[in-house]
């Protein structure tokens, strides 16, 4: 176990992800079920739990239903499955679709691949649990990050085609080289030092192209095993550290060919795409319309 200042800042980022969610795991409406499946990973550690919220429409409980893998974020160190069930709840019921959401392990105690392979292990699981049923991906910050490397590794892996995915103020630069995390070093909310510290726990040590790939190259790779990169949504703040990455992802993401939107609602900062204001409620609209044209 570590100790000293990146404890510290790693406990801090936790006890903060907590409080911003304002929810302790309070169970979905009556609309949506939730259970909880338990999987062995590939490597026979403990089994990786995936809640599994699914909307109990007749319309939307058969076997086409489409799947929508979503990670949760909290920085890579931190952050519980159930903090987001009142968010997946909605989506489920909204789009009609299965959420899957993994307690994927946290750095520093499990650092690279470790949450990207249990992202991939959820999607693999999708899969083979609703093999008719489209397959999509929702992340938020750190899960935006582990989405994409993931649906990435899946997919070289020979996965099934992924079809969309929806990327919210993604967590994709571990160089932390893009001008917005010095414009917009001291947050609110997400600041450089908890980012400097969260890419140190998560990547420890590891070659951050391989953490997270370049879009150029990994689209050329997929092309080569017949698969592609999915459709992309990516939503930016105007004050995050993390906007300038997100521009330029949604734009990577264009130059290698992928079908992708890029959107910044006016006034949002990290953390805040979740409140129910108008750009919230627009935000889901937008993202409902993207869905229903891929799901």
């Amino acid at each position: 176990m570590r100790a000293g200042g990146d404890a510290l800042q790693q406990q801090a980022a936790r006890r903060g992800n907590a409080s911003r969610t304002g929810r302790s795991g309070g169970e979905p409406g009556p609309s949506v079920d939730i259970q909880v499946v338990r999987i062995a990973r590939v490597y026979g550690e403990a089994e990786l739990a995936l809640r599994v919220l699914s909307p109990t429409s007749p319309e939307t409980s058969g076997a086409n239903t489409p799947i929508m893998v979503a990670p949760h974020g909290g920085g890579y160190v931190a952050g519980r499955a159930h903090f987001d069930d009142e968010r997946n709840a909605m989506l489920a019921w909204e789009l009609g679709v299965r959420v899957v959401s993994p307690e994927y392990r946290l750095a520093p105690e499990h650092p690279f691949p470790a949450g990207r392979d249990d992202v991939v292990a959820a999607f693999e699981w999708a899969q083979q649990a609703y093999p008719s049923a489209p397959l999509l991906g929702f992340g938020d910050s750190a899960g935006s990050g582990l989405l994409y490397s993931a649906v990435v590794e899946y997919l070289l892996q020979g996965g099934a085609q992924v079809s969309a995915c929806v990327y919210l103020e993604p967590c994709i630069d571990p160089l932390l080289q893009e001008r917005s995390m010095q414009t917009c070093a001291d947050g609110p909310i997400w600041t450089l030092k908890a980012a400097r510290h969260a890419w140190a726990a998560y990547c420890a040590g590891a070659n951050p192209a391989e953490v997270m790939p370049d879009v150029q190259a990994a689209a050329v790779r997929l092309a080569d095993a017949d698969r592609c990169l999915p459709a992309s949504f990516v939503v930016v703040n105007p004050v995050d550290p993390l906007r300038d990455e997100g521009i330029r992802f949604a734009c990577d993401l264009v130059d290698a060919g992928v079908e992708a939107q890029l959107h910044m609602w006016e006034g949002t900062f990290h953390g805040s795409l979740g409140y129910p204001v108008a750009s919230w409620h627009e935000m889901n609209c937008s993202i409902k319309r993207f869905f229903s044209k891929r799901g």
